[in-house]
């Protein structure tokens, strides 16, 4: 599972789609998933975590991670 975070909401994300979106300041434990309650935070996590994943693989398969 892949996480991404910004000042207020951590982004759980499988690889395929969204698990689970928190407000980890208020709700530390995370048992308040609030994926369908924040469509537009929603979208915006995973456009984030889905560009941060294809950019690694690309790296990857181009054979430079440290350029």
């Amino acid at each position: 599972v892949f996480q991404v975070e910004d000042r207020q909401y951590i982004l759980f994300f499988d690889g395929k789609k969204t698990i689970g979106l928190y407000n980890y300041i208020e709700d530390v434990a995370c048992n308040s998933n609030l994926m369908d309650q924040l469509p537009e935070k929603r979208k915006e996590l995973e456009q984030y975590v889905m560009s941060v994943i294809q950019d690694y693989f690309t790296s990857l398969n181009r054979n430079n991670m440290c350029n």
